[in-house]
């Protein structure tokens, strides 16, 4: 059984703080990969896009993979 992998980033951009986004790819065992993102506000800072990628993860469905 093969193992599944995440990996997650969240960014605030042209400043921190300043607008923020997330995103994640999620890979199956058997190698299929899915992108989620999302954009989070309009102000806000490096630190909350990075823990809403993360605790994103668990709002995905599992049917979307």
């Amino acid at each position: 059984m093969g193992s599944w992998k995440i990996w997650c980033d969240g960014a605030c951009a042209p400043s921190n703080p300043g607008p923020c986004a997330w995103g994640s790819v999620i890979q199956s065992p058997d190698g299929v990969r899915t992108e989620h993102f999302g954009f989070i506000q309009a102000v806000g800072t490096n630190n909350i896009a990075e823990l809403t990628a993360a605790a994103e993860y668990d709002r995905i469905d599992a049917r979307t993979i």
